[in-house]
């Protein structure tokens, strides 16, 4: 029997409706095994390569088969935008079977009363919104998920790793818990990387066995240019060039820009817009990012949609991610991607119709090289990470997730108020036991969770009652009468921005806001007109001239999988085909660099004003290699991908690093004695100083990491690297 065969016969009807005249592999493939409800399915393809249908095509023919008695799929999704958009694809669908789909995040109101009365089959939700369930309603939450027979995950790789996907570890354990079953789990994503990690994560118990499915499907053609662009200390900004490169080559088709923060969105978004002004020519370039008011970003992803009006986004990550933008054109990264795993998600929103390429344009900034100038800028640090971030991704080399980099002592504060809220009352045994013990928390000991609950009792999170009982205290109370418990995560306080009684979005309070200054917000130019204090408001009108706002949020670390990328490509004498003129030549000066330094037989560099250790490891790695020198009266910094090291000669920190070879990289805590870390995440004001330096140090040190590196430092005979220490640096090599 074919795969189609196995639906039911509204879907197949909906199929024949929608002209297809094949499934796709992966879909053929996952029919029968969701359809099963025997084991939890992955399910990877490519950016609209039809991974949602091949999860719910099965999924809405069991449950027009079999009609639920409230709520059969859950699926929960990393962004609101996500959720409307999903809802969007998939309403007609489950109209043609008779199903109803409820969306629900915090900017949707419609369909929330009826659905306490007679749920949806599909209900579509973030996990934020799903937590305030549990938290306000959970008699209700457990009369409609009585009868779930799915619970489905978007964009899985997405919450792998972070504060987020714990508090989805945790939401999914209870929602077994609290129905007294174990639901099959579908889990959808362009990229994986580690299969068997993503099934881990998923399910961290294993208790029902998995099956990933990948499309064998082939990507489209795939069309690329990096672009290098040497930024001279007194010379012109080189973001001019890129974005008049971007306004003469994106006009007239639907593209995506990808720049790393949101400034730098503000400033390309404004100066395209401004090009556009101009030329005397209809704008097409706006910005989108997560401080914008949803009414301008959902315009924007409609506008994408519409065939009738070229659009190109300027975004950050939020458009990273799977929303159906119709046919975009190509995309462009201004500067190195953050990750593998982000450039290929990036890559695949172009190209989606057959015979249509992929098209990636990378422009990459580079200081102009100088006598004196940092190894990390003779390298061309900047470029080599770009490309090396390019050959993983055509290798399909994706980051392998750090489940186990983080102790989420933070969202284990969260979930343990949640449950105390959901159940009225818990004793430390039974939290142990659901969270740590049953559930994802369970690298937490019993004695630092004891400790952790002591934190929250001195802070007043939590209070016993007589009879053992943990029950909210004072600040628990007060965490919970607002809505800030249901996120794991940091959100900064903001000011909303208001033009003619509109709200345009918010801005971090971090920024200085001062009346009668300028910012670029929306892609246009804005005066601070006013300062409304008491409701955290800016009053806008236009302005002809602003800087953009300076936004909150850091570099992400660099693995250890780039960098040992990024010392190949400088060790190997290939081009890539890719690099533009620049580039070519910026890339040969780096390797003329990389040889002069002697980095191609050894981890050290030496000059007079310093001497650098390169053991092409990742910025955790070098963290904590950096605090066990410290420990031998060593001080270094992180530059780049180096650590530098001044007033020291190169035998004693060779001596140095053959002791902690031989002795052993010092653990954790013992790195971190001395340091007085403060809250990072959002919760870690309530935990006590000893749970704080642990949390620090599984979080920001990969000491085994740091011991590979130690013995990469010795593998080589440093001594034969001293010729930088004996000759200026060679000023032939500043002509490229």
């Amino acid at each position: 029997m074919q795969a189609w065969e196995a639906l039911h016969p509204g879907v197949q009807q909906w199929l024949w409706q929608q002209g297809w005249p094949s499934l796709r592999d992966v879909q053929a493939r996952a029919i029968p095994v969701v359809l099963a409800r025997d084991r939890d399915v992955l399910i990877s393809a490519p950016t609209a390569g039809g991974k949602t249908e091949a999860a719910f095509l099965p999924i809405v023919s069991h449950l027009a088969s079999n009609t639920p008695l409230g709520v059969g799929c859950l699926c929960i999704s990393p962004l609101k935008a996500l959720i409307n958009d999903q809802t969007r694809r998939l309403t007609s669908l489950c109209e043609a079977v008779g199903l109803n789909i409820q969306p629900w995040h915090g900017d949707i109101n419609a369909g929330r009363a009826q659905f306490w009365r007679k749920p949806a089959a599909v209900l579509l939700i973030t996990p934020e919104s799903l937590e305030a369930m549990f938290i306000r309603r959970p008699g209700d939450l457990v009369r409609v998920l009585s009868d779930l027979r799915y619970i489905c995950v978007d964009e899985l790789h997405s919450f792998v790793a972070s504060v987020r996907g714990r508090q989805l570890q945790s939401l999914l354990h209870r929602v077994d818990v609290l129905i007294g079953r174990k639901v099959p789990r579908v889990a959808l994503s362009a990229t994986f990387g580690n299969n068997n990690l993503a099934a881990q994560f998923l399910r961290t118990d294993g208790s029902i066995p998995s099956v990933s499915i990948e499309s064998s499907q082939g990507g489209s053609e795939l069309c690329m240019q990096v672009r290098a662009l040497v930024h001279p200390d007194r010379g012109p900004d080189p973001q001019n060039e890129i974005a008049s490169q971007l306004f003469k080559v994106l006009r007239g088709q639907s593209n995506l820009v990808f720049a790393n923060r949101r400034e730098t969105v503000e400033w390309f978004a404004d100066a395209l817009r401004e090009a556009s002004e101009r030329a005397g020519v209809p704008n097409e370039f706006f910005p989108h990012h997560g401080s914008l008011s949803r009414d301008q970003r959902l315009w924007l992803e409609e506008r994408l949609r519409d065939e009738n009006f070229p659009t190109t986004a300027v975004c950050t990550s939020t458009l990273e991610l799977g929303v159906d933008l119709g046919d975009v054109a190509s995309v462009a990264q201004i500067g190195a991607s953050p990750t593998v795993s982000a450039l290929k998600q990036r890559l695949g929103r172009s190209g989606r119709r057959p015979g249509q390429p992929q098209v990636l344009r990378q422009f990459v900034i580079l200081p102009e090289v100088e006598i004196g100038s940092p190894p990390s800028d003779r390298l061309r640090l900047n470029l080599v990470q770009a490309i090396a971030t390019i050959e993983l991704m055509l290798d399909r080399r994706y980051e392998t997730p750090d489940l186990f980099g983080d102790l989420h002592y933070s969202t284990l504060i969260q979930q343990i108020v949640s449950v105390i809220a959901q159940q009225h009352g818990a004793t430390a045994d039974h939290l142990f036991r659901l969270l740590c013990q049953e559930g994802p928390f369970a690298r937490v000991d019993v004695a630092s969770f004891k400790e952790l609950l002591r934190g929250m009792g001195a802070t007043g999170v939590i209070e016993q009652l007589e009879d053992g009982a943990l029950m909210p205290g004072e600040t628990g109370e007060h965490l919970l009468a607002g809505y800030d418990i249901y996120i794991a995560f940091v959100v900064p306080e903001a000011y909303r921005l208001i033009y003619n009684g509109r709200p345009l979005g918010t801005l971090p309070l971090s920024t200085p806001a001062i009346t009668g200054t300028f910012i670029v917000f929306g892609g246009r130019r804005w005066k601070i007109d006013a300062i409304e204090a008491s409701s955290h408001s800016l009053i806008l009108i236009p302005a002809p001239a602003g800087r953009p706002p300076k936004f909150g949020g850091g570099a992400v670390d660099v693995s250890g999988l780039v960098r040992t990328k990024m010392r190949k490509v400088l060790m190997s004498d290939e081009l890539p085909p890719y690099l533009d003129a620049t580039a070519q030549d910026q890339l040969i000066a780096a390797r003329a660099e990389f040889q002069s330094m002697g980095l191609g037989t050894s981890s050290f560099y030496a000059e007079k004003v310093g001497l650098w250790l390169a053991p092409w490891a990742s910025d955790r790695a070098l963290t904590a290699l950096r605090l066990a020198l410290a420990k031998h009266d060593i001080e270094s910094v992180l530059e780049d991908a180096f650590l530098k090291v001044e007033l020291v000669q190169l035998v004693d920190i060779v001596r140095t690093l053959q002791k902690i070879n031989e002795e052993g990289m010092p653990a954790a805590d013992v790195l971190t004695e001395h340091i007085r870390p403060l809250p990072e995440q959002k919760f870690d004001e309530y935990l006590t100083e000893e749970l704080l330096r642990t949390s620090y140090a599984v979080r920001h040190l990969d000491v085994g990491g740091a011991t590979v590196a130690v013995r990469t430092l010795l593998a080589g005979d440093p001594q034969r690297n001293t010729r930088p220490l004996l000759l200026p640096l060679d000023p032939t090599h500043l002509k490229h």
